[in-house]
């Protein structure tokens, strides 16, 4: 789905948020909820952010505002068109269920799920559960 970009000057440090109309998210049945990850794409850049919804007239229809952080990452002027989309579930997830769930990872399983981890694919829940599981 494409919308227009906005920024609205929220500081995130750091954090990719994107901030939706609730009316965008239930008059386009996007199949989005609050706290969803998403994949905002423009001009071959993308980035994973969390979506949170916003009512009344701070965010208009048809927009989509990201944080400080996630504007810069994705490097476009204001009012450009993206494109956003469900993101999909990191590769590694299932490796950290595994080791959730007891099982020896190898070196190169760490790593997968590593590199998830610095692309902002996981969220901060997964990223507590990878640290407390791999006392």
């Amino acid at each position: 789905m494409k919308l227009r970009l906005k920024r609205i000057g929220i500081d995130t440090h750091r954090e990719n948020i994107a901030f939706l109309a609730y009316d965008d998210l239930t008059g386009r049945a996007l199949g989005l909820h609050p706290m969803d990850r998403i994949e905002v794409s423009a001009n071959e850049r993308s980035l994973v952010a969390v979506l949170n919804i916003v009512e009344g007239s701070v965010m208009p229809v048809g927009t989509i505002g990201l944080s400080n952080a996630a504007f810069g990452k994705l490097g476009v002027n204001d009012n450009s068109l993206v494109e956003v989309a469900p993101a999909e579930e990191p590769a590694s997830l299932d490796l950290l269920y595994n080791k959730i769930a007891g099982k020896q990872l190898t070196s190169h399983d760490f790593g997968g799920i590593v590199d998830d981890i610095v692309q902002g694919r996981y969220s901060k829940v997964e990223l507590t559960a990878f640290v407390v599981s791999a006392r």
